[in-house]
């Protein structure tokens, strides 16, 4: 039975410290559609509805039909209101043991995240470590040590903006955003025992890619245990190493279907799915990413990568980076950045802004919509 459930010696812990075990757990009435602002109401509930044969969603309240072993999750979005997607339990179960037994994600493990319970990562991260007897913290970045956490899932932009060192923590795991030479420094100081591992991944496929301190830095990774990873061009035509061209996955991590919203970036062709990513694989098989497809632009003849140029400027010195860009009949397009800290501003930028913190969606990444409003 592919049954996700919570595991006799797991705890959860809210940001204020309140503790909820097993037993309580049991006792919380299943529900379709939860209350992300209450993790310990919200994960019970959701766990509970799915022994009840219901597909339930920590959010917004879907309406579509129930599946056995089937829940939804929101996309983490980029300009707009995020998708609902539908999943399978048996899709997470793959991550869940795969991880649990890399990482040593059991009953002596302290895991705790950072995020927000409608991000899909925050309540990956929440249910993986309730299966396996971990016990789970919501916390802010300062109590990492305080709560004498041992496995800590976090977006780059999130372990920036942590000062207080956590010796106890042994495994960062991070995704969602460019993770380059200055946070991985960062990172080591702020957590000096712990081995980083870098994922690549969608709401839509789950993780496509793991890499430690082995691979490339400037890679993501070889493909995630069980999954496999194609390089196509237009023509849906292989393409040789160190060639670049559309990313394609083959994976049991996929999810079913879209319950609400869609997105013209996600493609199937018979079993592989392209949520709209170009990068190319070395011969060893790490692939390294150019960016999405629909955040490359032709300017004035030149392909521009907008996700290189957000790299760019926290790579000089940044602590977040947005770049919005607006047609142009010229060029084609004028590019207008934002940034959080300091860099300098690259030439083929029109305006570079600081600002104290950037707009964000409940996912974390930036609110595109929201800086278009403040272009100047």
């Amino acid at each position: 039975m592919n049954r996700l459930h919570w595991h006799p010696r797991a705890t959860l812990s809210d940001f204020d410290g309140t503790l909820l075990d097993a037993a309580q757990a049991a006792g919380v009435a299943p529900n379709r559609s939860s209350d992300p602002s209450n993790p310990l109401t919200a994960i019970p509930a959701f766990l509970n509805a799915l022994g009840a044969g219901l597909s339930p969603i920590i959010g917004t309240p879907v309406n579509a039909p129930d599946q056995p072993d089937s829940f939804f999750t929101l996309t983490g979005g980029t300009t707009g209101a995020p998708k609902v997607i539908r999943r399978s339990t048996s899709s997470w179960l793959h991550s869940i043991k795969t991880l649990s037994a890399t990482l040593n994600i059991g009953p002596n493990a302290r895991v705790a995240t950072l995020g927000n319970l409608t991000y899909s990562l925050s309540l990956y991260s929440a249910i993986e470590a309730l299966y396996c007897g971990a016990d789970f913290h919501f916390i802010r970045g300062a109590e990492a040590d305080k709560r004498g956490i041992t496995h800590l899932y976090a977006t780059p932009t999130q372990l920036r903006v942590i000062r207080q060192p956590a010796p106890r923590v042994t495994h960062v795991i991070t995704g969602g955003g460019p993770f380059d030479e200055a946070t991985a420094a960062h990172v080591g100081r702020i957590f000096p025992n712990a081995k980083v591992w870098r994922f690549y991944g969608a709401a839509e496929t789950s993780f496509i890619t793991l890499a430690d301190d082995a691979t490339p830095q400037k890679s993501v990774g070889p493909a995630f245990p069980g999954g496999e990873i194609a390089i196509r061009d237009p023509s849906g035509n292989p393409l040789s190493a160190n060639t670049a061209g559309e990313v394609w996955l083959r994976s049991p991590m996929l999810f079913s279907e879209y319950a609400i919203g869609r997105s013209a970036s996600t493609k199937w062709q018979d079993t592989w799915l392209s949520v709209g990513e170009v990068g190319h694989l070395d011969p060893a098989g790490n692939l390294y990413l150019t960016g999405r497809m629909d955040r490359i632009l032709t300017i004035a003849d030149k392909s521009v990568s907008l996700d290189q140029l957000e790299s760019a400027l926290i790579t000089a010195g940044a602590g977040s980076a947005a770049i919005v860009a607006l047609p142009d009949p010229l060029r084609g397009y004028v590019l207008h950045g934002f940034i959080e800290g300091t860099a300098p501003k690259p030439n083929l930028l029109k305006s570079l802004t600081q600002l104290p913190t950037l707009p964000r969606l409940t996912s974390g990444k930036p609110d595109y919509a929201a800086l278009r409003e403040l272009i100047p």
